[in-house]
């Protein structure tokens, strides 16, 4: 998975998060409380696994609102391939 299609499927788990709840402290219902702290946990464990940077394979650091452009790590821009692999 690429780092792009992590990031948007995190931002989709998150607002599908927001809206569980939402729906759940209406109805007050604990399978659906439960499927919102999975659904964040599996959020998590996709992050740890895809959001990498694609050239030193880093996880890049993650804050909700900005993508990063370059690494921090190795400084290599972020929106172009590897011409190494």
């Amino acid at each position: 998975m690429s780092l792009w299609t992590s990031r948007k499927l995190s931002n989709i788990c998150v607002i599908v998060a927001v809206l569980l709840c939402l729906l759940g402290a209406g109805t007050k219902t604990a399978p659906l409380f439960a499927a919102v702290i999975v659904l964040l946990l599996l959020d998590l464990l996709q992050l740890a696994i895809f959001y990498r940077c694609p050239h030193c394979g880093r996880l890049l650091p993650f804050r909700q609102w900005a993508t990063p452009v370059y690494c921090p790590y190795c400084g290599r821009e972020l929106n172009t391939p590897d011409p190494d692999r």
